[in-house]
């Protein structure tokens, strides 16, 4: 989970830069996916997860509501496009499972289902490795 969010704050601020009140919309959605994807996973109490994935959730709504300005010209078809909003996607799919888990008592498992979106992320195939601001090389999908 955190390599998707740090592929996702990565692709977003870099697809965003020619826009800075966009990327600072944008780089205050992927802090709030950060910040409270920690608290997720430090927590044992139910109550504060739900109110981690919810913030988590909205701020993935947010990000995916807006469209990076250099990718605003691009085709609909331009694998960029499809990437930024398959991976957003992806995140919200996998938020939306964790909160059924947690509030069906199952906050283990919900942190474990949350976990899984690494494995999409890798297995995307084809990537480029950068080096991301929690100092560990990223692999994100071209």
């Amino acid at each position: 989970m955190l390599r998707i969010l740090s592929l996702t704050f990565v692709c977003l601020l870099g697809l965003a830069v020619n826009n800075s009140v966009m990327a600072k919309s944008l780089r205050m959605d992927m802090y709030a996916l950060n910040s409270n994807y920690k608290k997720f996973q430090n927590t044992a109490d139910p109550k504060v997860a739900l109110e981690a994935l919810g913030k988590m959730s909205e701020a993935a709504l947010d990000a995916q509501k807006n469209t990076p300005k250099s990718l605003k010209k691009v085709s609909p078809e331009d694998p960029q496009l499809h990437s930024y909003h398959s991976l957003l996607e992806q995140l919200i799919s996998a938020l939306k499972q964790a909160q059924a888990l947690t509030e069906a008592g199952q906050l283990e498992q919900a942190k474990q289902s949350v976990e899984k979106i690494d494995a999409m992320a890798d297995s995307s195939g084809k990537c480029n490795s950068i080096k991301t601001s929690h100092n560990f090389t990223r692999c994100i999908p071209t």
